[in-house]
């Protein structure tokens, strides 16, 4: 008979196939999956929830039962518990809110339902089992999946002359902190080389800065861990030697436009974030106490900001679509992440490294873009429950 570890591992890498599959169909066909009206999109988020529901099912049965593991697991208390807590309020807030249809209600739903079950799905598996590299290994192949396909898109763009919106550079970045536990050194020096490629040529300036505070908080807390000043020193030139490098191909390989690009944040070429917050924040200062509450409304920040837009800022769109009790909430969450990181610091577990280039990039994209609308979102929150978990699989050992 099967036994209970081969069952969970092949199901978890099933869900990890199928998440595979999902990006890189979203991503080859340019597809966020916005549209949530289309019975084609309702049956991909439907499916990719399913797999990640019953994924978390171990867990899911003694979340709330088991006072004692609860007591026992500050994780279990505290993060998890504020996300379960936001996703649920954030549901009540959409169907509050919504007009359309049923299947646009559910479609929408899933949005926030499925990083909540693939975030207890992987940690569960991972604190049981601790660090498997066959995992780490379906990362790096989803990962070369979002690198395949930002450069079929990038390819398009340039075919057609045009200029493209490169989000889609900002996957791999979620990927970076899990995959650097790789045990092959190659591996992981080639991972950081293909991520700063994409970061680069697709001159987005939330990847270069998220790219570059994740690689710094990776390094500082590595050597604090460690204690070797002199190999700090030396590592931080050498970093410092290749970002100058980088830099200077950059701008012969593009010319005018990355600095262009990097100067530009008000004009027509440039993102337009500040004139899109001043929008918004105006909005919310005038609006009813009722919505101050349970907010404007799914995507209402695309109807009532400047050009139409999201917030660009993961914090003010949670605040303006679904109101002060989800973005209370969602800064809960937010705020024990980084707590649960700084534990980890102060214990020096190896895995505080990468935990603080996860928390790292999240904040610096959250402040920049949007993730908490998008797959990133799933993203994100698998690698970094996995880093928990694995973290908490070697503190009990």
């Amino acid at each position: 008979m099967i036994s209970q570890y081969k069952l969970r591992s092949l199901y978890y890498a099933l869900a990890l196939l199928v998440n595979m599959f999902v990006t890189g169909y979203m991503l080859i066909n340019d597809d966020n999956m916005n549209d949530v009206g289309t019975q084609r999109v309702f049956l991909v988020r439907s499916i990719f929830c399913v797999v990640w529901v019953i994924c978390a099912f171990w867990y899911i049965k003694d979340i709330y039962i088991i006072p004692y593991a609860t007591r026992e697991n500050g994780f279990r208390l505290s993060l998890l518990r504020w996300l379960i807590t936001f996703c649920i309020c954030t549901c009540m807030a959409i169907t509050i809110t919504h007009a359309g249809s049923i299947k646009e209600l559910i479609s929408t739903c899933t949005i926030f339902v499925c990083p909540c079950f693939a975030l207890m799905g992987s940690y569960d598996y991972a604190r049981l089992y601790g660090e498997k590299q066959e995992t780490v290994w379906f990362l790096i192949a989803t990962m070369l999946v979002c690198v395949f396909a930002y450069f079929k898109i990038y390819n398009l763009y340039n075919v057609l002359g045009e200029q493209g919106h490169f989000a889609v550079a900002y996957y791999p970045l979620y990927f970076l902190p899990v995959v650097l536990v790789c045990d092959k050194k190659w591996v992981r020096y080639a991972i950081i080389a293909i991520v700063s490629i994409v970061i680069f040529t697709s001159i987005k300036r939330g990847g270069l800065l998220a790219l570059f505070m994740g690689v710094s908080a990776f390094i500082v807390i590595h050597q604090y861990i460690k204690q070797e000043k002199s190999l700090f020193i030396f590592r931080t030139v050498m970093i410092l030697l290749v970002a100058l490098v980088l830099g200077y191909i950059g701008i012969v390989y593009f010319g005018d436009a990355l600095l262009e690009r990097m100067l530009n944040t008000e004009d027509t070429t440039g993102s337009g974030r500040t004139e899109i917050w001043k929008s918004l924040y105006t909005n919310l200062r005038h609006q009813s106490i009722y919505k101050w509450v349970v907010g404007n409304g799914h995507l209402t920040t695309m109807r009532d900001s400047y050009r139409n837009l999201s917030a660009h800022n993961d914090f003010l769109e949670v605040a303006y679509n679904y109101g002060g009790i989800n973005i209370f909430l969602y800064l809960g969450f937010f705020f024990s992440l980084i707590a649960y990181t700084l534990r980890a610091i102060k214990q020096r577990s190896k895995y505080a490294p990468h935990l603080a280039m996860s928390v790292s990039i999240y904040f610096i994209l959250s402040m920049l873009s949007i993730i908490i609308l998008s797959h990133t979102f799933t993203l994100s929150l698998i690698n970094t429950a996995l880093l928990i978990g694995w973290n908490e699989y070697e503190s009990h050992k």
